[in-house]
């Protein structure tokens, strides 16, 4: 879907995938300024480098952080290569509520890691 707009992309995604993406660009606008670069299988969220990836699926959204170091989370689904200076980790999300708090300050802790700053 090159020059499709967010909205196009995530048109075919239930309420409730378009509320877990509001929420997270909510969090990342936050932080700071953002690119949101729409593709067919969803949105990738970019500063200085790639921070997350919203995946929806058809029950199910999959969120991909880029962070500085492993860590745990009850919807975390992978995270290999632990030793890499960036660790990619899946999660699953299933509804709104799984977008917690703690879900959410990881994306922070991607987008200041996708800048350089470590807090």
């Amino acid at each position: 879907m090159p020059g499709s707009s967010v909205e196009e992309s995530l048109a075919p995604a239930t309420p409730w995938m378009r509320d877990c993406y509001a929420m997270i660009i909510e969090e990342v606008r936050q932080h700071g300024p953002v690119h949101e670069d729409a593709v067919r299988v969803g949105v990738f969220l970019k500063t200085d480098r790639k921070l997350a990836e919203f995946r929806p699926r058809a029950r199910t959204v999959q969120l991909i952080l880029y962070l500085p170091g492993r860590v745990e989370h009850p919807k975390l689904t992978s995270a290999p290569d632990p030793s890499a200076a960036r660790v990619v980790h899946y999660f699953t999300l299933r509804s709104a509520d799984d977008l917690d708090d703690e879900l959410l300050a990881l994306v922070g802790v991607a987008y200041d890691f996708a800048t350089g700053d470590s807090g």
